[in-house]
């Protein structure tokens, strides 16, 4: 009888281990059964839905999110989708899954899936940025704070007369007459302590 308690005893602890774990992670957790119904949910992915964890057991998979993984038994899935959230903001998740296998083979599937918003609207920030810094006319360069050319538009390329090859990873000081560098390196010193 001891043996039997403390064999549950230590199960207990393992699945408030489990549990703490599950709990704890920043990345949403859902596993389905047999027939897509989610059978768990960690409390990251109920945020991340924007519905309580308890409301969304038994739910159909499809039915929340643009997935579906009926028919396919033993591959593993990665991509992104997008949906809006009650709020209306547009929510960018990326998520890998794998079959949830037992003895008896599969029993459904487990996802994991985080938010992407951010980077998404970053890589698009970056992407307008730089369609703005290359179709310029005016000459523009971003500079190191070492002082070397990261990167140079074509207008820039085009006023010097020189590839951008050359210049990348160079001083701008090269480009700069000698009598000037003193100038040019007082306003740069401003320029860093704020004060321009």
């Amino acid at each position: 009888m001891r043996e039997v308690l403390a064999g549950e005893q230590r199960l207990q602890a393992q699945l408030e281990f489990t549990s703490a774990i599950t709990d704890s992670i920043a990345e949403g957790l859902l596993a389905t059964d047999a027939q897509g119904l989610l059978t768990f949910v960690n409390p990251a992915a109920a945020q991340l839905i924007g519905r309580p964890a308890d409301a969304l057991l038994g739910e159909p998979l499809a039915r929340l999110l643009p997935l579906s993984f009926s028919g396919d038994k033993h591959n593993e899935r990665h991509g992104e989708f997008c949906l809006y959230n009650e709020q209306r903001q547009e929510l960018c998740l990326a998520y890998d899954s794998a079959p949830l296998l037992d003895s008896r083979g599969p029993r459904g599937w487990v996802i994991a899936f985080r938010d992407i918003s951010a980077q998404r609207r970053a890589n698009q920030a970056m992407r307008e940025r730089d369609q703005f810094f290359t179709l310029s006319l005016e000459m523009f360069c971003l500079i190191s704070l070492q002082g070397h050319f990261i990167q140079v538009n074509p207008a820039f390329v085009t006023v010097l007369g020189y590839p951008a090859e050359r210049l990348i990873n160079h001083s701008y000081l090269e480009w700069v007459y000698t009598q000037d560098q003193p100038m040019i390196e007082a306003a740069v010193r401003r320029l860093q302590e704020g004060q321009l």
